[in-house]
């Protein structure tokens, strides 16, 4: 691997890219870890092309004031969420990513997994991480020590012990919750079986073509059998099932201010025409108006 020198400089270019305002960029002598607090521009994320340049870092990011709606894909795993303050997420090196991102000030720590120490005696491997990259969290221990982090690394100006001990916790902190989600979403769908899997992979790729055919085959049944199943535990058709997930994610994205054409991209609808009509099926108004209830306007505010 090339130096962290070299991967740090290609880090903090990226970063400046996206930043109208960098409040603090620390970084380690060796360039393996590197700490910033910014305010992040909205922005379109297109790192496909960018054969040589793939992500060498683990970055930890908070998001402190500010947010929206967020979408991250790469052939790993598909980040589809709202960014509030707070709200915390994880992204692993490698595949180049496409998306976008919202306006808000976050703080990062990018770092070398192999330089975080065991955490009650269990070194942290790659593949512990898998599965908290495509899921956002809120807890308040994980928002006070990343401040905490980012003080220390401050006033000292370089990284102590205290330092990599509070982000093995983070981290740790972050896997607890994602298997703790993992295990109520398993509890709360176990009279559904064999749908668990069905409903999760709709979830999961709401801003995607998806069709009944490729929901049936991933629970390997026929159509037919598998349309007639769902219906009898769900109460509606496949189809019926994801217009109403789209459109309550929609509600979630709309309220967060995002706009009506990038709402409609991220629940699957290519022509926001064809989204308005849809959510005005569902709803009863308009999403623009939607924006514009006084519920929502509080919201906002």
């Amino acid at each position: 691997m090339d130096s962290w020198f070299y991967h740090r400089e290609l880090y903090v270019n990226r970063l400046k890219a996206f930043c109208s305002e960098k409040d603090i960029i620390i970084s380690s002598t060796s360039g393996s870890t590197v700490v910033a607090h910014a305010k992040v521009n909205r922005a379109e994320i297109d790192h496909s092309e960018e054969k040589g340049l793939e992500l060498a870092y683990t970055v930890l990011c908070l998001c402190t004031a500010g947010g929206g709606a967020t979408l991250r894909k790469n052939d790993q795993c598909s980040l589809n969420d709202v960014w509030k303050p707070g709200r915390v997420g994880l992204i692993l090196p490698g595949r180049a990513a496409v998306g976008y991102t919202p306006k808000m000030h976050s703080i990062t720590i990018a770092f070398d997994i192999n330089e975080v120490p065991a955490y009650e005696g269990y070194k942290l491997q790659m593949h512990d991480l898998k599965s908290v990259q495509g899921q956002l969290f809120d807890d308040e221990l994980v928002a006070s020590v990343m401040h905490s982090l980012l003080h220390d690394a401050d006033v000292n100006g370089s990284f102590s012990s205290f330092f990599y001990h509070g982000l093995s916790l983070v981290i740790h902190r972050l896997l607890t919750l994602s298997k703790a989600h993992s295990r109520e979403s398993a509890l709360s769908n176990l009279h559904n079986d064999p749908l668990v899997s069905v409903l999760n992979l709709i979830d999961e790729r709401l801003d995607e073509d998806l069709h009944v055919n490729e929901l049936a085959a991933s629970v390997d049944m026929e159509p037919i059998t598998f349309t007639r199943l769902f219906k009898r535990e769900k109460g509606c058709t496949p189809y019926r099932y994801l217009t109403t997930r789209r459109m309550e994610r929609a509600k979630v994205l709309l309220n967060a201010n995002v706009s009506v054409t990038e709402t409609a991209l991220a629940v699957g609808y290519a022509n926001p025409a064809k989204f308005a009509s849809a959510f005005r099926r569902g709803a009863g108004v308009p999403p623009s108006e939607w924006k514009k209830r006084p519920d929502v306007c509080e919201y906002n505010a």
